[in-house]
């Protein structure tokens, strides 16, 4: 708010500042369930001379400053009504010289009581707090002692003197509206006070104790939200947004190097921003005889934010046009000769950067998410560049191409140097084994038993899986010893290479011809099918070493169906963590073989009708179990790029 002395412009400073600071260390709660409100808190705060005793609640509360016959003058009485006590009662441990001591306590079941026992005679104002729910009492610090009477007689200097000082005035209101304690101060005051419509009807309760006039006015004033001017000899109290202060003035700012517009949302709001306003109170009636009725409770109120923005842009001529007071122009000036300056540009170049590891055409892994390396790449350096910096991805070329300035350019490479590096690989040594079930057995490998409880795997239904890392060389060779015997054979042993997290896959099995019909030209048409296991298998290299390895293992049988011959598949994955070149042993195909050999006499067995007198058949029936044995391996990065 804005004050015609600096005198008045101090004081309306701090009464607005110690009214914020109030409502920043207790911002308003949720208003309670119950009917009543809680005091949640009574705090002192000295402010220079001057001290603020607050009340806070935990909704808007309605207040009145009790009297009685018999109070001392020196008690201020603060009744918050509608409320109850949530904090300890008793008396505050705080002395000063204007406050002998404080208390607080549940008056009765419905009013919190509030009792200042001032040290000798204050002037104080009783307040809502703006912005918070909370009640203030205001105290003015001892000011001069109040004249006495003396019965010598006064010197001619004396008398002189005595006039040329100051008036002081001693009031005292209670709930009385703001027009009526601005008569009764003019007439003390001898001068004439026109208080605006808006602001006639206010209510306040205040105490002033030998202050002067300038002193009264913004006690009186500066609570409600209020100012007050002087016109010729009169006194105008109105709203302190229509108070006339410094007189605005037009100048341009014409920018020769910075953006005119850039420029404005820096200067708006340092200097024209939101200003807070304190509130009107919610009006009363008038009480017919103020001193015979009780005061009326006055509620809390939130404040008004109102926007006041005084700086346009000339886009043509990049010129700001600011209508600010003398002083402000000073400010606005000295922003824009900071910010009005040349910026050195950097020459912008277009620079290719292949990459060496990274590629952009590799088409995604089955089982797995599509990668776009371009698309990653081009995201990647429009996250770490600067907003002018132009990047596109040359599919073509594998390479990204960036138009940007030097420091664009040097981040670029970093980027570029930490992610286009060469991707681990991995090696996987897959053997297809095929046992019987009895040696199965006999080397430990249960597979029709429930499955093992191996820490680190998750396996499924369907398939068991083994993990030897103890004893890997010494399964190994009970492998070898057995085909060696003739126990067991050796199916097949691929290698596959594989980068690190990229699936790589082994089949093991025929492709099977089937007829599916015949063309009009009497061609039958055959398809194949691939009968057999196929493991699909992704690798991933923890930090610590060891190896995550994601298995997905299916079985493709030919059958016959009643629509001709078809697959028959079955699926299982499973997921284990193994250390770096330990086997996993993939076990459950059973293979059931029925063979009939006949044994006969040459040529009398093959006589018609009385042959079989001369041959026999005999039918033997073997089971074996297909065993697989997956061994990862980590190999070391390459040192040189992919050709």
């Amino acid at each position: 708010m804005t004050m015609n002395t600096p005198r008045g412009r101090s004081t309306a400073r701090w009464v607005t500042l110690s009214l914020l600071l109030v409502a920043s260390l207790v911002a308003p709660a949720r208003p309670a369930q119950a009917a009543l409100a809680t005091v949640t808190d009574v705090s002192v705060k000295e402010f220079g001379n001057k001290v603020l005793v607050a009340v806070v609640a935990t909704r808007a509360v309605r207040y009145r400053v009790a009297d009685w016959s018999g109070k001392p003058d020196t008690w201020v009485v603060l009744d918050v009504l509608g409320a109850e006590l949530g904090v300890p009662a008793g008396e505050l441990p705080y002395r000063s010289r204007d406050i002998a001591r404080v208390r607080v306590g549940q008056f009765n079941s419905t009013t919190v009581r509030v009792v200042v026992e001032l040290a000798g005679e204050r002037s104080y104002t009783v307040q809502p707090v703006t912005g918070a729910y909370a009640v203030a009492i205001v105290i003015a610090g001892n000011g001069p002692s109040r004249p006495t009477a003396s019965a010598q007689p006064v010197p001619p200097s004396a008398t002189a003197q005595a006039q040329a000082r100051p008036a002081r005035f001693t009031l005292e209101f209670r709930d009385a509206r703001l027009s009526d304690v601005m008569a009764a101060l003019a007439r003390l005051a001898n001068l004439n006070v026109v208080v605006a419509p808006e602001a006639a009807e206010r209510r306040i309760t205040i105490r002033l104790v030998n202050v002067s006039l300038e002193e009264a006015l913004n006690l009186l004033t500066q609570p409600l939200g209020l100012g007050w001017t002087r016109v010729g000899g009169n006194i105008v109290v109105l709203p302190a947004d229509r108070l006339p202060g410094e007189p605005l003035e037009i100048r341009y700012y014409r920018l020769q190097h910075a953006s005119a517009e850039d420029v404005a949302r820096q200067i708006e709001p340092l200097l024209f921003g939101r200003r807070l306003v304190a509130p009107q109170p919610a009006a009363t009636p008038a009480p017919g005889q103020p001193q015979a009725q009780p005061p009326q409770a006055q509620p809390a109120a939130a404040p008004v934010v109102i926007e006041r923005s005084q700086v346009a842009v000339d886009r043509r001529t990049n010129t700001l046009i600011v209508v600010a007071s003398a002083s402000d122009h000073q400010r606005v000036a000295q922003i824009v000769q900071q910010l009005d300056v040349a910026v050195p540009v950097s020459p912008v170049a277009t620079r290719i950067y292949p990459l060496r590891w990274l590629n952009a055409d590799l088409r995604a892994p089955e089982g797995g998410p599509a990668r776009e390396i371009g698309a990653e790449m081009v995201a990647l350096l429009k996250a770490h560049l600067s907003p002018s910096a132009i990047v596109t991805f040359d599919y073509q070329n594998n390479a990204v191409v960036v138009t940007a300035v030097e420091g664009d350019h040097q981040r670029a490479q970093q980027l570029l140097a930490q992610v286009d590096v060469p991707a681990q690989q991995v090696l996987i040594e897959a053997s297809a084994l095929d046992l019987s079930v009895d040696v199965a057995r006999d080397l430990g490998l249960q597979w029709q038993m429930s499955v093992l409880n191996i820490a680190g795997s998750t396996p499924s239904q369907g398939q068991v899986f083994y993990n030897p890392s103890t004893g890997a060389i010494d399964f190994f060779v009970q492998i070898n010893a057995l085909i060696s015997q003739g126990k067991g054979r050796l199916l097949a042993n691929p290698r596959i290479v594989t980068k690190d997290g990229q699936a790589g896959e082994v089949f093991i099995g025929d492709q099977i011809p089937v007829v599916t019909g015949v063309t009009p030209q009497g061609v039958p048409q055959v398809v194949f099918i691939d009968a057999g296991v196929k493991l699909n298998i992704t690798p991933k290299i923890n930090p610590d070493g060891m190896i995550t390895v994601r298995v997905l293992t299916e079985v493709g049988v030919a059958r016959q169906f009643a629509t001709g011959v078809g697959k028959s598949t079955r699926k299982a994955v499973t997921t284990l963590t193994v250390r770096d070149g330990s086997p996993i042993v993939i076990g459950g195909l059973i293979r059931t073989e029925e063979r009939t050999t006949t044994i006969k006499i040459p040529l009398l067995g093959d006589i018609p009708i009385i042959g079989f007198l001369f041959r026999r058949e005999q039918t033997t029936q073997s089971t074996s179990e297909v065993v697989f044995v997956v061994t990862p391996r980590s190999l070391p990065r390459s040192a040189e790029p992919r050709g």
